[in-house]
């Protein structure tokens, strides 16, 4: 059997010889570092820092997952996603993180949380580390308190083998929204 267990050594020889931050703004900075890959070999590498994020796969007592949908102007594309936020708020715990995020996006909560899977989108060039949680019993609790950037935002909730059927034909294409998707419904035995 293979080990892939994730780890944490660089190779040989490898050494951040230089760094010079290009950008920094409010959830992000670039960076480029000059690195020594092994002997002989240096490159440059852009990269960027973000501080995480959580996700929330909320499924109700019927096996309904909520999406939220909005308009991502970087890919130029209204997407369907879980409900989502990033940690910037210091060092919130992340699963208050989704918690926050699911009742301030939609107005809804959930009694049951657990940690579903450990994400990083990009990282090849971006340190992003999202935590995808599992919230079962999710049902509308108040109204949704969004900020002035998701006042576009809307929601529905789909079955959760629909939604996968989503992520098959290429209608859902965010990694953390399909990620989770498939994780929640892997889990579920769906």
């Amino acid at each position: 059997m293979a080990d892939l267990t994730r780890s944490t050594t660089p190779p040989d020889g490898y050494a951040v010889l230089g760094t010079t931050e290009r950008f920094a703004g409010k959830f992000l900075t670039l960076r480029s570092d000059h690195l020594r890959l092994g002997p002989g070999t240096e490159s440059t590498y852009d990269l960027v820092d973000h501080p995480g994020a959580a996700a929330v796969v909320a499924l109700d007592d019927v096996g309904r997952v909520l999406l939220v949908h909005q308009w991502r102007p970087a890919i130029g594309a209204a997407e369907w996603e879980l409900p989502a936020g990033i940690r910037d708020h210091g060092d919130e715990p992340v699963q208050a993180v989704a918690e926050r995020e699911l009742a301030e996006e939609t107005g809804v909560t959930a009694p049951t949380w657990s940690h579903l899977l450990t994400l990083h989108p990009s990282p090849g060039y971006a340190a992003e580390q999202v935590e995808v949680f599992l919230a079962t019993g999710a049902s509308q609790t108040q109204d949704p308190d969004r900020e002035d950037s998701e006042s576009g935002m809307t929601t529905t909730w789909v079955d959760l083998a629909e939604a996968v059927a989503a992520v098959r034909a290429g209608q859902i294409t965010s990694s953390m929204t399909v990620a989770g998707l498939l994780a929640a419904s892997s889990d579920r035995g769906a």
